[in-house]
């Protein structure tokens, strides 16, 4: 298993790693950006951050699945950041899940008063970490500072909490508080 030898230390098998996935990962992640060299610097990310992680990275089931899912945070982040710097964002290569469009999703699916509701069901430190990220507009080390909590522990309450919603409410969750937050 390449990820067990790398984890204990084989420089060899993150190489194969690495050699096995960049590429795929690339493919799948431009025309997502709409820009081969941007794909490469996302996915050389992932890629960073698998190395630097390496004793600390838990992979559920298979590397591919890690990276699929690491490629598709990455673009979501990417986009994210791009509206924050006022870069329109095309959503409609992001939803491929049979339905029109991302607006029209949220428009007959999701609304805020259902968004709002599965928050307020999350655990309560969970629920707080949250709004202070997506409502507060707090940086995880902001969040961490205020609540005597590790960084660490701030990346994993977010994470449990897209984890619940999107079980609530459907994968698409996450493109409406990318959009809309939680104003």
């Amino acid at each position: 298993d390449l990820h067990r030898l790398w984890k204990e230390g084989d420089m060899q098998a993150f190489d194969h790693i690495y050699r096995k996935y960049y590429f795929d990962l690339v493919n799948i992640v431009a025309p997502q950006v709409k820009d081969r060299e941007i794909a490469k610097d996302l996915v050389q990310d992932i890629m960073v951050r698998f190395y630097r992680q390496q004793k600390d990275i838990i992979v559920d089931s298979s590397l591919s699945s890690y990276f699929r899912t690491a490629a598709r945070n990455s673009v979501l982040n990417y986009f994210r950041d791009n509206l924050r710097r006022g870069i329109p964002v095309p959503f409609e290569t992001l939803y491929a899940e049979g339905k029109d469009s991302i607006t029209e999703w949220m428009d007959h699916k999701t609304t805020k008063e259902q968004i709002l509701h599965g928050i307020d069901q999350l655990p309560d430190q969970c629920k707080k970490v949250f709004i202070m990220s997506r409502e507060d507009g707090l940086t995880y080390q902001q969040i961490a500072e205020q609540l005597h909590i590790s960084v660490h522990t701030v990346d994993q309450h977010i994470r449990k909490a897209l984890r619940i919603l999107r079980k609530q409410l459907g994968p698409q969750i996450v493109f409406w508080l990318i959009v809309e937050g939680l104003k």
